[in-house]
């Protein structure tokens, strides 16, 4: 699987899925998310059936390119760590590699560290590629 980052707009990315990040709280990429993709999300979370838990995951399927838009729970925003986003990382890529999906953007929440992110989801990654 191949795996780009970005900080620019990842609704134009020409991968098969892209994932952002959200939090317990809401974050500006979850409305973002929202706002690109319909009210499914907000109906998620009012229901509790997405609530932004660690590793906790929100798929949108879509027609055209990216076709898989996930959002990765990272959980309390003050507690987030890089074993976190590697967790959530690694979660994301397994269920896109499930949906087919060969290349896949990132979107580097812009209030964390671009190169610590980019090294663990690099790492979960990998780890959740890795088989046998």
């Amino acid at each position: 699987m191949n795996v780009s980052f970005s900080t620019q707009d990842i609704f134009t990315s020409k991968a098969d899925g892209v994932v952002l990040f959200t939090y317990e709280e809401r974050s500006d990429a979850e409305a973002r998310f929202a706002t690109k993709l319909g009210k499914n999300v907000t109906l998620a979370r009012d229901r509790q059936e997405f609530r932004g838990k660690k590793a906790e995951l929100f798929l949108e399927i879509q027609a055209g390119t990216p076709r898989f838009f996930l959002l990765a729970g990272l959980g309390p925003k003050a507690g987030v760590s890089t074993a976190i986003i590697r967790e959530a990382a690694g979660a994301a890529a397994v269920r896109l590699r499930d949906l087919g999906a060969s290349a896949v953007a990132v979107e580097v929440p812009q209030e964390l560290d671009a190169q610590a992110v980019g090294q663990a989801v690099t790492e979960g990654v990998l780890l959740a590629a890795y088989r046998f």
